[in-house]
């Protein structure tokens, strides 16, 4: 589960996880000690690894490529090749990656002051970069009308695939 702040992703991952017996791992971030670069290359690669070598299912609210869009959109230096490497081997897995997104106007309404409202359109379009040299099935689900039976229905859908 990718993408903006306030986009459903918590409240989604949780329904899912209910719905499939899926667990949800979401990186709790400790203002004091958090780096997203080291997040990135150690939690990362420490996520991907655990996948890799359980064979587990896991639904994870955020990993690699929020980190690609975040970093872009805040001009904040990244590793790409480790992105890139963990792209590949979670498509190896036979990843879905969904990203959540709302139209530009419901981001007023939800805006509670975490990100920069004009952000969000941004954020939203380097998610699309991302999915575009993205070797994972990657979803763009519009989650603006908050319909959260259709939204599940969408992602159950598209892991039949």
């Amino acid at each position: 589960m990718e993408g903006h702040d306030m986009a459903g992703k918590t409240h989604i991952a949780a329904a899912l996880s209910e719905k499939l017996g899926i667990p949800i791992v979401k990186i709790k971030r400790h203002e004091k000690w958090f780096d997203p670069m080291v997040d990135l290359i150690y939690a990362g690669e420490t996520h991907c690894q655990l996948a890799e070598q359980t064979g587990y299912s896991l639904i994870y609210d955020r990993l690699f490529p929020s980190e690609y869009a975040y970093s872009r959109a805040y001009g904040r230096a990244t590793s790409h090749e480790k992105i890139l490497n963990l792209d590949e081997r979670y498509a190896a897995m036979g990843a879905l990656v969904v990203v959540c997104h709302k139209d530009p106007k419901a981001y007023q309404e939800d805006d509670k002051g975490i990100i920069d409202v004009a952000k969000y359109t941004q954020l939203t379009e380097w998610y699309k970069e991302f999915k575009k040299f993205s070797k994972c099935n990657v979803l763009m689900l519009d989650t603006t009308d908050e319909n959260l039976d259709g939204q599940i229905e969408t992602i159950i859908k598209e892991l039949e695939k």
